[in-house]
């Protein structure tokens, strides 16, 4: 618990695996790691590798805690009914960085050749300006033809 505060600051912790059975043995591992540490330190770091820096693969098990002696009781008790099965397979994302990483205006390029890459930016864009976002994700961008290249300007 933060002593700056009088209420306990939530983390989610999430595991996953290919099959049931990786998953339940992640939950087991994990908190067998926690309690044989002398001093488990890196809450918040844990849970932000867990939920960033790792594979989402088709079974997850999310645990909510605020403290490591919490997260330990909340992996022990986790029952088999609260690991869901993913329904469709993952899903892969792009970021570009705006520094031409691979080469200059692949995004564009992308935008015009996959439909659903386009939905995704607008449909995120949408998110965005209902948080109170003020710029435009998909910025001055104008769909134009893969029968024209894209010029860099």
């Amino acid at each position: 618990m933060d002593d700056t505060n009088d209420f306990p600051i939530f983390k989610i912790f999430i595991l996953s695996s290919q099959y049931l059975d990786g998953t339940i043995s992640a939950t087991k591992q994990l908190a067998k790691y926690l309690e044989e540490s002398p001093a488990p330190t890196g809450f918040s770091d844990l849970a932000y590798t867990l939920a960033q820096h790792r594979s989402r693969l088709r079974w997850k098990a999310a645990v909510v805690a605020s403290s490591v002696p919490e997260l330990i009781h909340a992996l022990q008790e986790h029952q088999h009914s609260q690991i869901v099965r993913s329904s469709q397979p993952p899903r892969v994302g792009f970021v570009f960085t705006g520094q031409g990483a691979n080469w200059h205006a692949m995004g564009r390029e992308l935008i015009d050749a996959y439909p659903v890459f386009r939905r995704s930016l607008r449909m995120a864009e949408k998110h965005l300006k209902n948080l109170g976002a003020e710029w435009s994700l998909m910025g001055t961008y104008t769909f134009c033809s893969l029968a024209t290249p894209l010029l860099s300007t």
